[in-house]
């Protein structure tokens, strides 16, 4: 689970020897940091036990991540960030439907009686009540997510088109408040 955390040094690596781009020293600094993370919280003193399947999992694992913020880093310079993000999770969600059959979990299980803090429900209503916790932050603006001109509509094709980000607003409508940028 651990070898994740490498996905970091594959970027450095990658942006140094693919991309022949010179780091700074403090760059470097960090890949020997993130490195020696990895060894002191694997405790690998204490004489680990490597499974090969679980280490070329958790390589791949790496590899995928550090393509995702490479890929990442690419794609937001000509698109939309939230728009990538959810193209990034929508991919990520099927690879993993393909991968783990959650429709091979027992319904049962949904029914059975779970614990958040001093609250005792059904797993399926703490599953709702986590989807739509927003960690208790009020929004100080009502938007609706296919807005015209919204980073979601963006994201499924509008492009932006409807209204361009420093548009004057239409007569009658209320402006910004003071904390929206």
């Amino acid at each position: 689970m651990l070898l994740e955390y490498l996905s970091p040094v594959l970027v450095t690596l990658w942006v140094r020897f693919v991309r022949h781009t010179l780091l700074p020293k403090a760059a470097w600094f960090g890949v020997a940091l993130a490195l020696a993370g990895l060894v002191l919280v694997a405790e690998v003193w204490q004489g680990a036990a490597l499974n090969t399947l679980g280490v070329l999992a958790g390589l791949a694992t790496a590899t995928c991540s550090a393509a995702y913020f490479l890929l990442g880093e690419r794609g937001v310079a000509t698109s939309d960030p939230v728009g990538m993000t959810t193209w990034g999770l929508f991919i990520g969600a099927v690879t993993m439907l393909t991968v783990s059959r959650p429709w091979t979990i027992p319904g049962r299980l949904l029914a059975a009686p779970a614990q958040l803090g001093s609250v005792h429900l059904p797993v399926w209503q703490l599953l709702v009540i986590l989807a739509g916790w927003r960690g208790g932050r009020k929004s100080h603006r009502r938007r609706t997510v296919l807005r015209p001109g919204s980073p979601w509509a963006r994201s499924w094709g509008d492009g932006g088109r409807s209204r361009q980000p420093n548009a004057p607003r239409p007569a009658g409508r209320p402006g910004r408040c003071g904390a929206c940028p």
